[in-house]
């Protein structure tokens, strides 16, 4: 894991807000706004935060499924956001996603064999091979060649998000973005998905981008951990690091919130006081010193930077002015 796949600089995706008898542009919802990290070959990276972070953003701006505002993704040294309409499609055979809702992401009309067909069809695979092909994805995935003429409608919610899964590995991709991949289903058929996904990613190889904000299972699927709040990043480390080091008062309170197996167990809860801003206008400075415990005034005027403390492993940074104060107890929080 010592090769970049993919590294992004500086991401933007800033969506128009019209307004007015002629339909003009108002103002913008500043979705994700000024993103950068790096993924290397087969680790798997996680995208954290509440709604409307800009988790799911990043990863549709990163294959173009929305047109990124500005920034720069590179994939093996090319920029994606170079790449005309034909050149990206075809790229899109080493990138690919597995979504949300796997009732919505599925075309109900089409049968398995007619749904993991056409994305062969569409990346130039040649059809004489889709039938074996076909086979080998539902035993891949774990389904039966003899479901392969079934509907959607014919699966369950866990066998749906398997037919996606298999529909992503059709054009044997070098990336897939998990966006939200297990969330809509039941906590035992999550673990089952979850192991699945793993083993897929030791026997193909595979590279994940994984955006959840559920933090037990990225937790059990991570190599390192990104912690978005209101399009930007917060706290990225290993995920030893930022789980058993966090640095940012956000990331201490969203890890606060796991719930412990054993009822017994103390935990020290941190509540967040107010809501999330919004992100057509965000705060100035820190954005988040408006929930923030530790906040001073130069919190509301001062952006902060990602930056790496002496507490901190090499690759853990955190990008909040009081990490150390923080850390070291000199700065106690003005509510509980």
């Amino acid at each position: 894991m010592t090769n970049e796949l993919v590294k992004v600089n500086d991401l933007k995706q800033h969506f128009p807000i019209k307004g007015g008898f002629f339909g003009r542009t108002v103002n913008h919802v500043k979705a994700v706004d000024g993103v950068t990290f790096d993924i290397k070959e087969g680790e798997t990276v996680s995208i954290v935060g509440e709604s409307g972070c800009g988790k799911s953003t990043t990863g549709r701006a990163i294959l173009r499924l929305d047109e990124p505002t500005s920034g720069t993704v590179e994939f093996q040294g090319e920029d994606l956001l170079a790449l005309n309409r034909g050149q990206m499609r075809k790229k899109r055979k080493d990138l690919q996603i597995i979504f949300q809702d796997p009732y919505a992401s599925i075309n109900p009309r089409q049968t398995v064999r007619q749904i993991l067909s056409e994305a062969m069809t569409i990346q130039g695979i040649p059809k004489s091979t889709h039938n074996e092909r076909i086979k080998e994805l539902m035993k891949t995935v774990g389904l039966g060649a003899h479901q392969i003429d079934r509907f959607p409608h014919e699966f369950s919610g866990g066998q749906r998000q398997r037919v996606g899964i298999a529909r992503a590995l059709s054009v044997d991709p070098k990336m897939i973005i998990c966006d939200e991949a297990v969330s809509a289903l039941d906590v035992s058929i999550q673990a089952q998905v979850i192991n699945l996904l793993k083993k897929l990613q030791r026997e193909l190889k595979l590279t994940y981008l994984f955006i959840s904000h559920d933090l037990g299972v990225v937790r059990h699927i991570s190599d390192r951990v990104i912690v978005m709040y209101l399009g930007r990043i917060v706290e990225m480390g290993d995920k030893k690091s930022v789980f058993d080091n966090p640095q940012h008062p956000y990331t201490k309170s969203l890890l606060s919130a796991i719930p412990k197996p054993d009822p017994r167990e103390k935990k020290n809860r941190i509540v967040l006081q107010g809501d999330v801003p919004s992100p057509i206008d965000p705060p100035s400075g820190c954005r988040f010193h408006t929930r923030c415990p530790f906040a001073t005034d130069k919190c509301r005027t001062d952006d902060p930077m990602l930056r790496t403390t002496e507490d901190m492993t090499e690759d853990h940074q955190g990008a909040c002015h009081y990490m150390e104060e923080i850390a070291s107890g000199e700065r106690q929080p003005s509510y509980t």
